[in-house]
């Protein structure tokens, strides 16, 4: 028993900087800078954005949250998104940039339906 221990302490210690040197590389690797890491957000497909703002657009106006005026501005800024989204695909592939845009279109058009749901 008190072999097997020793040898086990013998283990840890001889392996112990090989874990250190790990470690340090770890830590060593720089992060970006603040001001890139704020602006950073989480991948999101463009296709689970307009899914999902079409169903809370057809639940608002089921529930009686959002008035006829209501939803056909808010399906006209759908549809807008719509063309810039093919426009932008119309290329072949979406760049970041054009990816980008195109959440921020859809994250102004989900306060949109947000507001008009709660007035």
């Amino acid at each position: 028993m008190k072999l097997q221990l020793l040898g086990f302490v013998a283990a840890l210690l001889l392996a112990s900087p090989a874990l250190h040197a790990w470690e340090r590389q770890i830590r060593a690797r720089p992060l970006a800078p603040r001001s890139v890491r704020r602006f950073v957000r989480p991948v999101v497909r463009i296709s689970q954005l307009a899914r999902g703002q079409q169903f809370l657009i057809r639940r608002e106006f089921r529930q009686g949250d959002l008035t006829r005026q209501e939803l056909r501005r808010l399906e006209l800024e759908q549809a807008r998104i719509r063309w810039h989204r093919a426009r932008a695909a119309a290329d072949g592939r979406l760049t970041f940039n054009e990816r980008r845009r195109l959440a921020n279109e859809y994250r102004r058009a989900r306060r949109h339906i947000h507001h008009a749901g709660r007035d």
